[in-house]
């Protein structure tokens, strides 16, 4: 699976969270974007190996995501949601041969210059 691909899947999931209206982008939002907001980056694959083929598709897709808000309470809200639509989830969309998924929390932050929170997490995709 491409990363092109599972990026436009994981944008589709994460704008479906009920509670969630804001954007949802790679690498950096806009400098005008609002809160609540979610940015997102692939930051490794770990292909499974094969001694008799080598490196195939499948394997783990690594995405750090930062989900920020006006208050802590909005960033934590939002990573909480994530973290219940992916953490431990067997997934059913076999078109994409996505077998399962983990979220790992991880660091607060808070910037003091534009006032925004953030709650980091660590999406693993599994897939086939």
């Amino acid at each position: 699976m491409n990363t092109v691909t599972l990026s436009t899947w994981l944008v589709e999931q994460i704008k479906a969270i009920e509670s969630f209206e804001g954007g949802v982008f790679p690498d950096a939002a806009p400098r005008e974007e609002s809160n609540p907001c979610v940015i997102y980056q692939h930051i490794d694959f770990a292909p499974e190996r094969n001694l008799e083929i080598g490196a195939q598709d499948t394997g783990l897709h690594i995405y750090q995501v930062r989900c920020y808000g006006n208050t802590r309470l909005e960033a934590d809200t939002l990573r909480e949601s994530m973290r219940q639509l992916f953490d431990g989830k067997a997934r059913t969309e076999t078109e994409f041969g996505i077998l399962d998924s983990e979220f790992e929390l991880q660091a607060h932050d808070h910037d003091l210059t534009t006032g925004d929170y953030a709650a980091t997490g660590i999406l693993t995709i599994f897939v086939h």
